[in-house]
């Protein structure tokens, strides 16, 4: 019998996270155990709540001590993360203890039982105009995770390859956004107050960046190339499209015109008007463009 190599993953209740565990478990050659907090929506994981060995983190490093020594993991995937793109004074503390705080405990756990392999999500807001320029408190958390990474690489032999998403869309989405809320009609508003539009977006299909994190651990499974490295990579389609584009993509599959004001909405202080990321992750490519990305979700509705 093929003994199943163990992973432990945050954010398993997030969008990226339900599809990654789905897909991980349609493999069977996994272990999995989701580390979440007592208040996680456990229904985003109803239907694969019974493969799942769930632990609560306490929001101390004994949780995480105490998961690790039992379970022997082999790899990490940490997608868990908490995202604003304004924040206030009072959530300062909360964004460390979730950005930077959590993801150290799992690395000095890591380090401690013998897990070498690591799986981190970054995001391109931490690329304003140029490579490692956050444009936000919570992009610069991401990227200050990012120095402690790859000081635990390099001192205690872990390897580690963080993953640079781009906006990510798709069926099947609980989260409330923009481009989930036009795709599935979930909001009802007379008008939609947006922005001029311009700015250019790289729009990833959910199955192309569940292929991506897949892809990362098969790298790290295979090769020992990555040993006492961290390495960040690009997960971008093929092509950029402004949001007034998609808006007019959408509009001609669905058949239906949104009433939108155009203009109606400042840009944010630091909009990324033209994302530049990293390399592209090795041996990946995006599949589905955004024309039939949206068909797709159109015809599983």
């Amino acid at each position: 019998m093929e003994i199943k190599k163990k992973l432990l993953i945050t954010g398993a209740t997030s969008y990226i996270g339900k599809h990654l565990i789905k897909k991980l478990l349609s493999l069977g050659t996994y272990e999995i155990t989701a580390l979440v907090r007592k208040s996680s929506n456990f229904e985003i994981l109803t239907n694969e709540s019974r493969y799942i060995d769930f632990h609560i983190f306490e929001s101390n490093y004994e949780s995480i001590q105490s998961l690790f020594k039992k379970k022997k993991i082999d790899c990490v995937y940490h997608l868990a993360s908490l995202t604003t793109l304004f924040h206030s004074e009072s959530q300062i503390s909360t964004m460390i203890d979730s950005n930077i705080k959590l993801g150290t405990f799992l690395l000095e756990a890591a380090k401690n039982y013998g897990c070498k392999n690591f799986i981190n999500t970054g995001t391109y807001w931490q690329n304003y105009e140029v490579i490692n320029r956050p444009n936000s408190f919570y992009a610069a958390t991401k990227s200050s995770f990012e120095i402690i990474l790859d000081y635990y690489c390099f001192a205690y032999n872990l390897s580690s390859i963080t993953l640079k998403l781009c906006d990510v869309y798709g069926y099947d989405d609980h989260r409330n956004k923009l481009v989930s809320n036009l795709i599935n009609d979930e909001v009802c508003l007379d008008h939609y107050d947006l922005t001029k539009g311009d700015q250019k977006i790289y729009f990833v299909y959910i199955d192309d960046v569940i292929s991506a994190f897949i892809k990362a651990l098969t790298l790290l499974e295979a090769s020992e190339e990555y040993y006492k490295k961290h390495l960040v990579f690009g997960v971008f389609a093929n092509q950029k499209h402004s949001l007034k584009e998609f808006v007019n993509i959408l509009e001609k599959e669905k058949g239906k015109k949104f009433k939108i004001k155009w203009g109606k909405k400042k840009y944010n202080e630091f909009q990324i008007m033209n994302p530049i990321i990293e390399e592209k992750l090795i041996n990946w490519e995006a599949k589905v463009p955004l024309k039939k990305g949206i068909q797709l979700i159109l015809n599983k509705a």
